[in-house]
Protein backbone atom coordinates (compact mmCIF):
# COMPACT_ATOMS: atom_id res chain seq x y z
CA UNK A 1 0.00 0.00 0.00
CA UNK A 2 1.56 3.42 -0.76
CA UNK A 3 1.74 5.81 1.86
CA UNK A 4 3.17 8.85 2.49
CA UNK A 5 6.88 9.76 3.73
CA UNK A 6 6.80 10.75 7.11
CA UNK A 7 10.22 13.09 7.87
CA UNK A 8 10.90 11.61 11.27
CA UNK A 9 13.40 13.05 14.20
CA UNK A 10 16.67 11.85 12.68
CA UNK A 11 19.35 13.97 11.32
CA UNK A 12 21.76 11.99 8.93
CA UNK A 13 24.49 11.20 10.72
CA UNK A 14 24.05 12.31 14.36
CA UNK A 15 21.31 10.34 15.55
CA UNK A 16 20.79 6.10 16.12
CA UNK A 17 17.70 6.45 17.51
CA UNK A 18 15.09 9.20 18.76
CA UNK A 19 12.51 7.85 21.30
CA UNK A 20 9.67 10.02 22.26
CA UNK A 21 5.96 10.34 24.02
CA UNK A 22 2.76 11.07 22.61
CA UNK A 23 0.15 13.17 24.74
CA UNK A 24 -3.07 13.84 22.22
CA UNK A 25 -6.92 14.08 22.35
CA UNK A 26 -7.36 11.26 19.48
CA UNK A 27 -5.14 9.23 17.30
CA UNK A 28 -6.25 10.73 13.54
CA UNK A 29 -5.46 9.00 10.87
CA UNK A 30 -2.20 9.75 9.32
CA UNK A 31 -1.62 6.63 6.83
CA UNK A 32 2.82 7.10 6.46
CA UNK A 33 6.03 5.62 5.93
CA UNK A 34 9.61 5.98 6.89
CA UNK A 35 12.95 4.70 6.82
CA UNK A 36 13.35 3.54 10.53
CA UNK A 37 12.51 0.90 12.28
CA UNK A 38 9.37 1.87 14.60
CA UNK A 39 8.80 0.23 18.15
CA UNK A 40 5.30 1.88 19.52
CA UNK A 41 3.33 1.31 22.93
CA UNK A 42 -0.38 2.57 23.64
CA UNK A 43 -0.05 3.54 26.83
CA UNK A 44 -3.90 4.28 26.69
CA UNK A 45 -6.45 4.76 23.65
CA UNK A 46 -8.43 1.96 21.76
CA UNK A 47 -9.40 2.22 17.89
CA UNK A 48 -7.80 0.50 14.34
CA UNK A 49 -4.18 -0.32 13.70
CA UNK A 50 -3.44 -0.12 10.08
CA UNK A 51 -0.25 -1.67 8.83
CA UNK A 52 0.57 -2.46 5.74
CA UNK A 53 -2.82 -4.74 4.72
CA UNK A 54 -4.05 -5.30 8.11
CA UNK A 55 -6.67 -3.56 9.54
CA UNK A 56 -7.45 -4.97 13.13
CA UNK A 57 -8.49 -3.34 16.58
CA UNK A 58 -6.38 -1.83 19.40
CA UNK A 59 -6.24 -1.35 23.10
CA UNK A 60 -4.14 0.02 25.70
CA UNK A 61 -1.32 -1.85 25.94
CA UNK A 62 -0.92 -3.02 22.14
CA UNK A 63 2.75 -3.19 21.55
CA UNK A 64 4.00 -3.25 17.70
CA UNK A 65 7.40 -2.92 16.02
CA UNK A 66 7.57 -2.03 12.35
CA UNK A 67 10.04 -2.14 9.90
CA UNK A 68 11.61 0.15 7.41
CA UNK A 69 8.97 1.71 4.89
CA UNK A 70 6.22 -0.38 6.04
CA UNK A 71 3.02 2.35 5.96
CA UNK A 72 1.12 2.06 9.55
CA UNK A 73 -1.81 4.43 11.38
CA UNK A 74 -3.58 4.03 14.63
CA UNK A 75 -7.04 5.45 14.66
CA UNK A 76 -9.21 6.22 17.36
CA UNK A 77 -12.77 5.06 18.47
CA UNK A 78 -14.85 7.87 17.17
CA UNK A 79 -16.93 7.31 20.86
CA UNK A 80 -13.93 7.21 22.59
CA UNK A 81 -12.89 10.02 25.11
CA UNK A 82 -10.26 11.13 26.87
CA UNK A 83 -6.27 11.65 25.94
CA UNK A 84 -4.45 9.02 24.00
CA UNK A 85 -0.50 8.25 25.24
CA UNK A 86 1.94 6.49 23.80
CA UNK A 87 5.94 5.88 23.46
CA UNK A 88 7.25 5.63 20.46
CA UNK A 89 11.01 4.81 19.87
CA UNK A 90 12.56 5.10 15.81
CA UNK A 91 16.27 3.02 15.42
CA UNK A 92 18.15 3.79 12.43
CA UNK A 93 18.89 0.45 10.21
CA UNK A 94 22.56 1.26 9.97
CA UNK A 95 22.72 1.24 13.98
CA UNK A 96 20.96 -1.89 14.21
CA UNK A 97 22.92 -3.47 11.86
CA UNK A 98 25.93 -3.21 13.88
CA UNK A 99 24.32 -5.52 16.47
CA UNK A 100 24.54 -8.59 13.75
CA UNK A 101 28.22 -8.01 13.70
CA UNK A 102 28.18 -9.69 17.26
CA UNK A 103 28.16 -13.15 17.65
CA UNK A 104 25.45 -14.14 18.93
CA UNK A 105 22.57 -12.13 18.07
CA UNK A 106 20.83 -14.43 15.38
CA UNK A 107 17.52 -13.52 17.78
CA UNK A 108 17.90 -9.96 17.08
CA UNK A 109 18.64 -10.65 13.49
CA UNK A 110 15.09 -12.97 13.20
CA UNK A 111 13.15 -9.95 15.06
CA UNK A 112 14.50 -7.35 12.38
CA UNK A 113 13.54 -9.72 9.32
CA UNK A 114 10.19 -10.50 10.95
CA UNK A 115 8.82 -6.57 11.15
CA UNK A 116 9.45 -6.80 7.51
CA UNK A 117 5.35 -7.26 7.67
CA UNK A 118 4.88 -5.57 12.10
CA UNK A 119 5.18 -7.40 14.98
CA UNK A 120 2.42 -7.20 17.41
CA UNK A 121 3.65 -8.69 21.06
CA UNK A 122 1.77 -10.14 23.85
CA UNK A 123 2.78 -11.15 27.21
CA UNK A 124 4.89 -8.13 27.98
CA UNK A 125 5.26 -6.36 31.57
CA UNK A 126 5.96 -3.01 32.51
CA UNK A 127 9.81 -3.70 31.69
CA UNK A 128 8.80 -2.66 28.40
CA UNK A 129 7.48 0.65 28.42
CA UNK A 130 9.42 1.25 31.31
CA UNK A 131 13.13 0.72 29.21
CA UNK A 132 11.49 3.58 26.48
CA UNK A 133 10.55 5.84 28.95
CA UNK A 134 14.15 5.79 30.20
CA UNK A 135 15.46 5.94 26.51
CA UNK A 136 14.11 9.17 26.22
CA UNK A 137 16.68 10.69 28.58
CA UNK A 138 19.42 8.64 28.37
CA UNK A 139 22.86 9.62 27.74
CA UNK A 140 25.37 7.27 25.64
CA UNK A 141 26.56 4.42 27.16
CA UNK A 142 23.56 4.04 29.12
CA UNK A 143 21.08 4.44 26.27
CA UNK A 144 22.71 1.57 24.51
CA UNK A 145 22.37 -0.78 27.48
CA UNK A 146 18.87 0.16 27.68
CA UNK A 147 18.26 -0.31 23.84
CA UNK A 148 20.17 -3.86 24.50
CA UNK A 149 18.06 -4.94 26.82
CA UNK A 150 14.92 -3.73 25.15
CA UNK A 151 15.34 -5.66 22.12
CA UNK A 152 16.59 -8.86 24.35
CA UNK A 153 12.92 -9.17 25.92
CA UNK A 154 11.41 -8.50 22.87
CA UNK A 155 12.94 -11.49 20.88
CA UNK A 156 11.61 -13.32 24.25
CA UNK A 157 7.90 -12.60 23.56
CA UNK A 158 5.46 -14.25 21.40
CA UNK A 159 4.03 -12.01 18.15
CA UNK A 160 1.73 -12.28 15.49
CA UNK A 161 2.70 -10.69 12.01
CA UNK A 162 0.19 -7.98 10.98
CA UNK A 163 0.66 -7.45 7.25
CA UNK A 164 0.48 -10.23 4.50
CA UNK A 165 3.56 -12.07 3.38
CA UNK A 166 2.09 -10.99 0.11
CA UNK A 167 2.08 -7.20 0.67
CA UNK A 168 4.17 -5.06 -1.35
CA UNK A 169 5.95 -2.12 0.63
CA UNK A 170 5.07 1.45 -0.95
CA UNK A 171 7.17 2.70 -3.95
CA UNK A 172 7.35 6.68 -3.22
CA UNK A 173 4.57 8.05 -5.26
CA UNK A 174 3.55 11.08 -3.55
CA UNK A 175 0.49 11.93 -5.44
CA UNK A 176 -1.30 8.52 -4.98
CA UNK A 177 -0.02 8.86 -1.54
CA UNK A 178 -1.65 12.13 -0.94
CA UNK A 179 -5.24 10.76 -2.71
CA UNK A 180 -5.14 7.43 -0.37
CA UNK A 181 -4.67 9.46 2.54
CA UNK A 182 -7.58 12.05 1.65
CA UNK A 183 -9.97 8.99 0.61
CA UNK A 184 -9.15 6.99 4.01
CA UNK A 185 -9.45 10.00 6.39
CA UNK A 186 -13.01 10.46 5.07
CA UNK A 187 -13.56 6.49 5.17
CA UNK A 188 -12.41 6.50 8.78
CA UNK A 189 -14.60 9.02 9.61
CA UNK A 190 -17.85 8.58 8.44
CA UNK A 191 -17.79 4.63 7.24
CA UNK A 192 -20.94 4.04 9.65
CA UNK A 193 -22.77 6.18 6.83
CA UNK A 194 -24.48 5.49 3.57
CA UNK A 195 -22.29 8.45 2.34
CA UNK A 196 -19.34 6.12 2.20
CA UNK A 197 -20.00 5.55 -2.04
CA UNK A 198 -17.73 4.71 -4.61
CA UNK A 199 -18.88 8.06 -6.17
CA UNK A 200 -18.61 10.59 -3.56
CA UNK A 201 -14.78 9.34 -2.96
CA UNK A 202 -14.17 9.87 -6.82
CA UNK A 203 -15.87 13.28 -6.46
CA UNK A 204 -13.96 14.05 -3.45
CA UNK A 205 -10.37 13.22 -5.04
CA UNK A 206 -11.68 14.52 -8.91
CA UNK A 207 -11.48 11.19 -10.00
CA UNK A 208 -14.12 9.51 -12.16
CA UNK A 209 -15.63 6.73 -10.31
CA UNK A 210 -14.15 3.60 -12.58
CA UNK A 211 -10.65 5.02 -11.92
CA UNK A 212 -10.94 5.60 -8.07
CA UNK A 213 -12.04 2.17 -7.97
CA UNK A 214 -9.20 1.11 -9.82
CA UNK A 215 -6.74 3.36 -7.97
CA UNK A 216 -8.38 1.96 -4.19
CA UNK A 217 -7.90 -1.84 -5.41
CA UNK A 218 -4.36 -1.29 -6.58
CA UNK A 219 -3.08 0.96 -3.47
CA UNK A 220 -5.04 -1.32 -0.68
CA UNK A 221 -5.09 -4.66 -2.54
CA UNK A 222 -8.94 -4.74 -1.35
CA UNK A 223 -11.92 -3.47 -3.10
CA UNK A 224 -13.86 -0.03 -1.37
CA UNK A 225 -16.63 -2.40 -0.44
CA UNK A 226 -14.19 -5.33 1.34
CA UNK A 227 -12.36 -2.12 3.02
CA UNK A 228 -15.53 -0.70 4.60
CA UNK A 229 -17.30 -4.15 5.98
CA UNK A 230 -14.06 -4.76 7.63
CA UNK A 231 -14.39 -1.21 9.39
CA UNK A 232 -18.09 -1.89 10.20
CA UNK A 233 -17.62 -5.33 11.54
CA UNK A 234 -14.55 -4.31 13.56
CA UNK A 235 -17.10 -1.70 14.92
CA UNK A 236 -19.66 -4.31 15.38
CA UNK A 237 -17.04 -6.65 17.66
CA UNK A 238 -16.63 -3.77 19.66
CA UNK A 239 -20.48 -3.44 20.09
CA UNK A 240 -21.19 -6.61 20.70
CA UNK A 241 -18.87 -6.99 23.59
CA UNK A 242 -19.02 -3.61 25.13
CA UNK A 243 -22.75 -2.58 24.84
CA UNK A 244 -26.86 -4.93 25.55
CA UNK A 245 -27.44 -3.73 21.67
CA UNK A 246 -29.25 -6.62 20.03
CA UNK A 247 -27.79 -7.52 17.24
CA UNK A 248 -30.48 -5.91 14.60
CA UNK A 249 -29.30 -2.36 16.71
CA UNK A 250 -25.66 -3.22 16.17
CA UNK A 251 -25.73 -3.83 12.86
CA UNK A 252 -27.28 -1.04 11.70
CA UNK A 253 -25.16 1.33 14.58
CA UNK A 254 -21.89 -0.32 12.37
CA UNK A 255 -23.39 1.24 9.09
CA UNK A 256 -25.11 -1.92 8.22
CA UNK A 257 -28.22 -1.40 5.83
CA UNK A 258 -29.53 -4.95 6.44
CA UNK A 259 -29.63 -7.56 9.11
CA UNK A 260 -29.23 -10.12 6.25
CA UNK A 261 -26.62 -8.90 5.24
CA UNK A 262 -24.73 -7.96 8.16
CA UNK A 263 -24.98 -11.70 9.46
CA UNK A 264 -23.31 -13.01 6.12
CA UNK A 265 -20.32 -10.52 5.99
CA UNK A 266 -20.01 -11.06 9.99
CA UNK A 267 -20.09 -15.01 9.52
CA UNK A 268 -17.59 -14.44 6.20
CA UNK A 269 -15.24 -12.34 8.34
CA UNK A 270 -15.48 -14.14 11.83
CA UNK A 271 -16.28 -17.19 11.25
CA UNK A 272 -19.10 -17.19 13.70
CA UNK A 273 -22.11 -15.80 14.00
CA UNK A 274 -22.64 -12.56 15.95
CA UNK A 275 -24.25 -13.87 18.91
CA UNK A 276 -22.31 -16.80 19.34
CA UNK A 277 -19.54 -14.12 19.14
CA UNK A 278 -20.82 -11.71 21.76
CA UNK A 279 -21.36 -15.13 24.18
CA UNK A 280 -17.66 -17.17 23.21
CA UNK A 281 -15.99 -13.09 24.20
CA UNK A 282 -17.48 -12.99 27.20
CA UNK A 283 -17.03 -16.52 28.73
CA UNK A 284 -13.54 -16.42 27.49
CA UNK A 285 -12.38 -12.66 28.63
CA UNK A 286 -8.69 -13.01 27.25
CA UNK A 287 -6.25 -12.71 29.81
CA UNK A 288 -3.00 -10.18 30.07
CA UNK A 289 -1.27 -12.72 29.36
CA UNK A 290 2.12 -14.52 30.61
CA UNK A 291 4.61 -12.02 32.03
CA UNK A 292 8.20 -12.09 30.79
CA UNK A 293 10.36 -13.85 33.71
CA UNK A 294 12.35 -11.76 35.70
CA UNK A 295 15.59 -13.75 35.29
CA UNK A 296 15.06 -12.78 31.47
CA UNK A 297 15.60 -9.31 32.26
CA UNK A 298 18.69 -8.07 32.62
CA UNK A 299 19.84 -5.15 34.73
CA UNK A 300 21.42 -2.13 32.38
CA UNK A 301 25.11 -2.75 33.82
CA UNK A 302 25.09 -6.00 32.89
CA UNK A 303 28.58 -7.45 31.88
CA UNK A 304 26.98 -8.93 28.81
CA UNK A 305 24.76 -4.85 28.32
CA UNK A 306 27.84 -3.34 29.07
CA UNK A 307 30.03 -5.59 26.48
CA UNK A 308 27.61 -5.19 23.56
CA UNK A 309 27.04 -1.45 24.13
CA UNK A 310 31.07 -0.42 24.23
CA UNK A 311 31.13 -2.75 20.46
CA UNK A 312 28.20 -0.67 19.18
CA UNK A 313 29.72 2.41 20.44
CA UNK A 314 33.00 1.83 18.91
CA UNK A 315 31.40 0.82 15.57
CA UNK A 316 29.01 4.29 15.66
CA UNK A 317 32.12 6.08 16.52
CA UNK A 318 34.36 5.08 13.81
Amino acid sequence: MKARLEQTGFVPGSKALFCFEINLPCFELFWHHHPEYELTYIEQGSGRRLAGDSLLPFTSGDLVFSGPHLPHSWVSDPVSTGQVKATVLHLSPAYLQTLLDYPGTGAFQQLLQSSRQGLVFSGHTDQVPYLMKALINAQALNQLSLLVQLLHILTELPFQPLASAVYQLPQGNLLAASRLNQALQLIHSSFTSSRVTSAVLADSLHMSESAFCKFFKRNTGKTLSSYVNELRIAQACRLLVETDQTVEQTAFASGFESLSYFNRVFLRKKEVQPTRYRKGYRENYPSAGTPVPQDHLRPVNHPDCVRISKKIQSVVDS
